[in-house]
């Protein structure tokens, strides 16, 4: 079936080409840095790091079809880089056909709603967002994706995955089944709702709401709840909470921006502790707690991001010291 669909979307591309449309194709590059310290708590370390670093190529070739083939560079286990080991991943390899109101993406994709919340948070090289950032998926997968524009303000969209994320393979039958619908009732303003299905011996389930409002050049407000039940197919192993965030420009170069996170996991069994309740030092925990993030932004020029900020950790564990660290951040584009 497959297959005689996308037979179908060429046989169309190949007939309707006028001649006059020209092949393009950009290559691209986005490196994220920092300096960061220990300012309070039992973390008192200090290092400078690459913490990420992608590559990629864009490549429209013809009026209905594009494709985009991105490496992102780290560590194999996706969290330390600080390692001097980098290890290259493909983070897209994505073939994508837009004609009208229809878009179907395949190959390894990216996930809607990460981008989405990427795109209001705008700065993924000083802390990743909420999704991505606790990895409560991952933000592409192998698999295929059709959405549809029903109205000039309402668009749904549906997947099917591997389920496993772009660092692991799945060789088994079990995938995972999405759904998102998104709602832009004006220019400022995006709702979207997005929720995802999977079952092996046991069943997988997660969805999250978004809401963000946006004045170009002015600032930027936004909120999303997000709960997983049998994270990872652990039973019982849910958990959730909530990220709230938003910038004001001072100018056209400078930034205040600030954001709070809330993450709490559920008891498993006759366990009096959650069970993501656990302790982490370190300059990016992910444990229970709350996490407060503010600062200011700076854009000498287009391609370069520039951050002084600080990044408070208050764990669940009431025992427990708060943490707090201090960030030099950088980004630069090529």
């Amino acid at each position: 079936m497959l297959i005689m669909v996308c037979t179908g979307l060429l046989s169309v591309q190949g007939f309707g080409q006028t001649g006059e449309f020209v092949p393009t194709g950009k290559v691209y590059a986005r490196v994220f840095s920092n300096f960061h310290e220990g300012l309070m708590g039992e973390d008192n370390s200090s290092a400078f790091e690459i913490t990420q670093a992608y590559f990629g190529y864009k490549y429209k070739m013809s009026p209905y079809f594009s494709a985009d083939v991105k490496l992102d560079i780290g560590d194999q286990e996706g969290g330390e880089y600080s390692k001097l080991k980098r290890y290259a991943y493909f983070k897209l390899a994505e073939l994508k056909y837009t004609k009208g109101k229809f878009t179907a993406r395949f190959g390894l994709i990216g996930m809607k709603q990460f981008n989405l919340q990427e795109n209001f948070w705008e700065k993924k090289y000083v802390k990743k967002t909420y999704l991505d950032y606790y990895k409560f998926g991952p933000s592409a997968d192998i698999g295929a994706a059709v959405s549809y524009d029903i109205l000039p303000i309402l668009s749904v969209e549906a997947l099917i995955m591997n389920g496993e994320g772009y660092k692991q393979l799945q060789s088994d039958n079990t995938y995972k089944g999405g759904f998102g619908i998104t709602c832009i009732p004006m220019k400022e303003l995006t709702l979207r709702y997005y929720s995802d299905y999977s079952y092996k011996y046991i069943w997988q389930n997660s969805y999250t709401s978004f809401i963000g409002y946006k004045k170009k050049d002015l600032f930027s407000v936004a909120a999303e709840y997000t709960y997983a039940i049998n994270q990872d197919l652990d039973n019982d192993h849910h958990w959730g909470g909530v990220s709230v965030y938003g910038s004001f420009n001072l100018t056209k170069q400078w930034e205040i921006f600030a954001r709070y996170d809330q993450l709490q996991s559920a008891k498993v069994d006759d366990n009096n502790q959650a069970w993501n309740a656990a302790t982490e030092v370190g300059p990016y925990p992910k444990s229970d707690g709350k996490y407060f993030v503010g600062g200011f932004q700076y854009i000498p020029i287009k391609n370069v991001r520039i951050s002084v900020n600080g990044q408070y950790y208050i764990p669940a564990i009431s025992t427990d010291d708060a943490a707090l660290i201090g960030f030099l951040n950088c980004q630069f584009d090529l």
